[in-house]
């Protein structure tokens, strides 16, 4: 939803920045890193406080927007399209791992209603400032 993908950017902005040097990356998780490391308890609270139920929720949340950001950015689908179609024509793989090659590349194209709530976003000067911050290709 757009209420949900606002709570996540604004708070993705706020612990990139507070966290910057809490060396999130060398956790596994970021429930390990709320179970491990003396700042977890108040990164957990800073993301419960935007809304979430836990970092594990608002991890996904972010990521859905990171995804859907990035397809809209560089839409790919015609391409992904096409790659579902050559595996399904396939012969040489067997059907499960067809299965999940083809699920991993549907979910790298946005929904309509991702779409539609990250062109909201991109319209909005704010948000759109804090989309960039989610664009890996400029890291």
């Amino acid at each position: 939803t757009l209420d949900m993908a606002t709570r996540a950017l604004d708070s993705y902005a706020l612990v990139s920045d507070k966290y910057k040097d809490a060396d999130l990356e060398s956790y596994e998780n970021l429930q390990d890193f709320v179970d491990q490391n003396p700042d977890g308890k108040t990164f957990e609270a800073d993301v419960k406080a935007a809304g979430f139920a836990n970092v594990n929720e608002w991890n996904q949340a972010i990521t859905a927007v990171s995804f859907a950001y990035v397809g809209v950015v560089d839409d790919q689908s015609a391409d992904i399209q096409q790659q579902i179609k050559e595996l399904q024509a396939g012969t040489e793989l067997a059907q499960d791992r067809k299965d999940r090659m083809i699920k991993s590349l549907q979910a790298m194209i946005p929904s309509e209603n991702n779409r539609k709530i990250i062109e909201q976003l991109m319209a909005d000067p704010a948000y759109a400032d804090k989309l960039k911050q989610l664009d890996v290709g400029e890291e």
